[in-house]
């Protein structure tokens, strides 16, 4: 069966619920979300793992343009 991190591509919580599961262990994700699992959002124009400018350096991105602060 099709799965992407093990997870069936038919599961809710495939790529983080973020996108879908295209090919093997190939996230399709949606608009401001990236990485291999769709893990990393976008908040105000900077990736979410960039943690020294995120959020003003100054919190966590946890959805597309949701910063909470530290």
């Amino acid at each position: 069966y099709l799965s992407c991190q093990n997870i069936r591509y038919n599961d809710s919580s495939v790529c983080n619920s973020r996108g879908n599961c295209t090919i093997k262990n190939k996230c399709s994700c949606n608009a401001n979300y990236f990485g291999d699992n769709c893990e990393i959002s976008l908040c105000n124009g900077t990736l979410g793992n960039i943690t020294s400018t995120v959020c003003n350096g100054r919190g966590k991105c946890l959805f597309s343009d949701t910063c909470t602060c530290s």
